[in-house]
């Protein structure tokens, strides 16, 4: 069985976690109807990632996978669900006119609130996307 689900940080396409589990499948644009608030959390000098709570604020840029029951149970580990963040269904716009009822994963509100928020709701702001290697093109 597949599953939709809407990524918006390190799984994107080229992202760094896009690589390790979603690299062989193609993402559809999206952007989700309802507003949420995006922060960037940052670990150290380098590393950072974006969590999005159900506060209101920005529709959030991503893109839809449909995955398998293993990839969804690996993502579902990469994100601690349900201990940290939380998968939840939500609706988003797929080009003009196309709505789809998807899952993303939703960090409850109040945990990072010191963390700056990205008013843009778009990750690829902070994280530019790589292509794709050419072992990883070869292989989706």
């Amino acid at each position: 069985m597949k599953t939709s689900i809407f990524v918006y940080g390190t799984l994107r396409t080229g992202c760094r976690n896009w690589h390790r589990y979603l690299s062989s499948l193609v993402g559809t644009p999206a952007t989700t109807m309802d507003c949420f608030t995006m922060r960037v959390v940052r670990e150290g000098e380098e590393a950072s990632y974006p969590i999005v709570e159900p506060v209101q604020g920005m529709p959030v840029v991503g893109e839809i996978f449909s995955i398998d029951d293993q990839q969804l149970a690996d993502i579902d580990a990469l994100e601690q669900h349900p201990h940290w963040y939380r998968r939840s269904q939500v609706k988003v716009r797929c080009g003009e006119s196309e709505i789809r009822e998807v899952w993303m994963y939703l960090m409850p509100a109040g945990q990072y609130e010191d963390a700056a928020i990205l008013e843009s709701g778009d990750w690829t702001d902070i994280e530019s996307p790589r292509p794709p290697s050419s072992e990883e093109a070869s292989a989706s």
